[in-house]
């Protein structure tokens, strides 16, 4: 979770959190990652991706394979859809705690 301040939400942000996040937490032994995402262009389908896993390819040895696989179109629920949605109307029944800050999203 980040803020406008420090990076927007585009294909290099994108890209660069997925390899940041691949590099920390997954494991040495490692061979196969699939990935899922929505078709955004911007975010998701472009040549920032490709770099990318193309990159963690080589930062990871055992890596050797990196499936990224897009929803069908209009048909792209995820579940963390569903959690934005309760944060909003949570928010909503709370008129007195305002969000300001980005550490306010967290604690609600």
């Amino acid at each position: 979770m980040w803020d406008k301040s420090v990076a927007g939400r585009g294909g290099n942000e994108i890209a660069s959190y997925l390899m940041k996040y691949l590099v920390t937490n997954i494991e040495q032994s490692t061979e196969e990652v699939t990935i899922w995402s929505d078709n955004c262009l911007c975010q998701n389908r472009n040549i920032n991706a490709i770099l990318a896993y193309a990159a963690l390819l080589k930062l990871i040895p055992t890596l050797k394979v990196i499936h990224h696989k897009y929803l069908l179109r209009r048909h792209t629920q995820f579940e963390v859809n569903g959690d934005h949605s309760l944060i909003e109307r949570t928010n909503k029944k709370m008129p007195k705690f305002q969000i300001k800050m980005l550490w306010d999203w967290k604690n609600l």
